[in-house]
């Protein structure tokens, strides 16, 4: 049986390309000083995708503390070693916690860099989202042309994926926000 460190890392390595491979064990020894299980879910539903042809597997939600996420934003701001790669790949990571406002403030942490390709699906699935803040920080960088190819590419690529996210979107937006 794998422990739960090796199931955590395996969840991880499962959810980011090979281009980030060796950075998602680092991000994921750093949290797991801090992880606790939640005590509602045991389980973590994913949802596959397909990024330059790589088969991905990324939770839907994850179930853990939240407090690395204040951690990440002081070294973020105090320009220590960590790189780029691994605050994206921690944004990415907390952009799937159960936490809506855990959510946002990652969101923030990652719209604060360069977007990186593997962040594109952890980004489109917010979109689908019901949080209405974390919509409304999304459209500006969902419109901008610099990603537009980006975010074509990879929509043509998974077209059950987007098929998803719309209904998603138009779904939550007809329930919690039609006027």
């Amino acid at each position: 049986m794998a422990s739960s460190c090796e199931s955590w890392l395996t969840l991880w390595c499962n959810a980011f390309p090979a281009s980030v491979q060796a950075e998602v064990p680092d991000v994921c020894q750093r949290l797991q000083a801090t992880l606790r299980a939640h005590p509602r879910k045991s389980s973590i539903d994913s949802f596959q995708i397909s990024l330059a042809s790589a088969c991905l597997n990324i939770p839907e939600r994850v179930y853990f503390f939240a407090s690395p996420l204040k951690y990440l934003a002081n070294k973020h701001l105090a320009g220590d070693v960590d790189t780029d790669a691994e605050r994206a790949i921690l944004a990415c990571m907390y952009n799937r916690h159960h936490n809506g406002h855990v959510r946002e403030h990652a969101l923030r942490l990652l719209l604060q860099q360069t977007m990186p390709d593997f962040a594109i699906p952890h980004l489109l699935r917010l979109a689908g989202e019901y949080v209405a803040a974390i919509v409304y920080l999304l459209a500006p960088l969902l419109n901008n042309a610099v990603y537009a190819q980006a975010w074509t590419g990879f929509l043509a690529e998974n077209p059950r994926f987007y098929q998803q996210t719309q209904s998603h979107l138009l779904s939550y937006w007809n329930a919690y926000y039609r006027q």
